[in-house]
């Protein structure tokens, strides 16, 4: 049996494919420890696994306190600058020092790329690592452009070149933006100094895995050689979950909804995202089942026909929704496509206009436009979203292509590649 240390940072978009992975992992015979910011304890402690708490309690009231974290403008870099500057570099010392305490010379640790702290670790204690990916289009490639810079209509050699030129700016800029604090918390904790900290130094040279399928992501063909797509790794059901009553209710009460989905970067700031998109399903003639994240997003005059919970489990409800309204999160995104149901996406911040750029590439729904709810618009969406009998042959087709989960692909690669030994194997018996 090998102890296997997970980490992560951002939120619980963040910690429920790695949840799934935990999963499979222990019932392959491996101990699983998890180590990250102390406001993922209850759930993780809910499935009973280990937890150590890195670093100050950062939870949604936290974040929502700086919603400039959420903002698009300047490729969302003035947004980043924010989350780094206010939650990650002030922290990263302690979080790093508190990790290594974690991690033992024989465990293995397995990582989100953001969290910067790890390499560092790996790199002070000699120890095997690989990343779990959520973000396909950070990876630097002459396929496609960085995030914030638009995809242009050009031929290939010259859309290349184009592209190379983006990521050179985009390491560029972030050289110059965060390497100069990131080598002095390196000094401090007995580092050398390194390059292309926050962009590259989240990626394991051995083993980084792309926890969406091949026929979402597409894979560059410039990517390294250790960068495998495993398929979705799901999880989005606590243990001992029970319906809401009101749910079953809502849902019997009429014809399929349209399902609002904030996700956890809009729940945190969601200003007048609710209100727009109520009136948006008043002109349509539709009815909504809002998931908003937290209980301030309820409005106090909702209009009758439409239901509101802080959280429901998809997988519990996408078989009986027409479509999705949501901000293109990486976890909502997964568990949509995989249903097979029509999305409209209104993207704000992180890697959320790649998966509104993918959807639409895809043909698996729109792209609202801006940041904001426009709900003219959106009305006209939702109905011709209703008529499109292509999209929705397009979503079931594309649904079957990536099925199942990528939990077992997941941990055979981690075992084979990192363990030294095939899937269902324990060192020790």
């Amino acid at each position: 049996m090998s102890r296997i240390v997970l980490t992560t940072i951002g939120s619980a978009g963040d910690l429920f494919p790695f949840l799934s992975i935990a999963h499979e992992l222990r019932a392959r015979g491996h101990e699983v420890v998890f180590a990250a910011n102390p406001w993922f304890e209850e759930p993780i402690a809910h499935e009973g696994f280990s937890f150590v708490g890195l670093g100050p309690w950062l939870g949604p009231d936290e974040y929502a306190m700086w919603p400039e974290i959420l903002e698009p403008r300047g490729g969302g870099l003035p947004a980043l600058r924010t989350l780094m500057e206010r939650f990650v570099l002030p922290h990263l010392e302690q979080v790093t020092r508190e990790l290594h305490a974690v991690v033992g010379p024989g465990d293995l640790l397995l990582t989100h790329p953001a969290q910067l702290a790890a390499p560092m670790v790996a790199e002070l204690g000699g120890v095997r690592w690989g990343t779990l990916s959520v973000f396909p289009g950070n990876l630097p490639s002459r396929d496609h452009p960085p995030q914030g810079m638009p995809r242009l209509p050009l031929p290939g050699a010259l859309s290349a070149r184009g592209n190379e030129a983006g990521w050179a700016l985009a390491r560029r800029t972030m050289r110059s933006a965060f390497d100069p604090e990131l080598n002095r918390i390196r000094q401090r904790v007995g580092l050398p100094p390194g390059r292309d900290l926050f962009l590259l130094s989240g990626l394991s040279p051995d083993l980084v895995l792309m926890l969406c399928p091949a026929a979402y992501c597409e894979p560059s063909r410039d990517w390294p050689d250790q960068v495998r797509c495993v398929g979705y790794t799901l999880f989005d059901t606590p243990r001992d979950w029970q319906d809401p009553p009101e749910l079953d209710e809502f849902l019997d009460g009429g014809e399929a909804p349209v399902l609002v989905c904030l996700g956890v970067s809009v729940a945190m700031h969601a200003g007048e995202f609710v209100q727009q998109t109520l009136d948006a399903l008043a002109r349509a003639g539709a009815r909504g089942l809002f998931l908003v994240g937290r209980a301030p997003n309820v409005p106090s005059r909702a209009p009758r026909g439409n239901a509101f919970f802080p959280y429901v489990p998809l997988s519990r409800v996408l078989d009986r929704v027409r479509l999705v309204v949501h901000p293109g999160g990486f976890g909502t995104t997964a568990a949509v496509v995989r249903a097979g149901v029509p999305s409209i996406v209104v993207p704000r911040a992180f890697d959320q206009a790649y998966h509104a750029r993918r959807l639409v590439e895809l043909g698996l729904g729109y792209r609202h436009g801006g940041s904001r709810i426009r709900p003219g618009r959106l009305s006209g969406q939702i109905a011709r979203a209703g008529g499109d009998t292509e999209l929705l042959r397009r979503c079931a087709s594309f649904a079957t292509r990536v099925a199942g989960d990528g939990s077992g692909a997941a941990c055979d690669a981690i075992e084979q590649t990192l363990l030294g030994h095939p899937r269902g194997l324990p060192e020790h018996p």
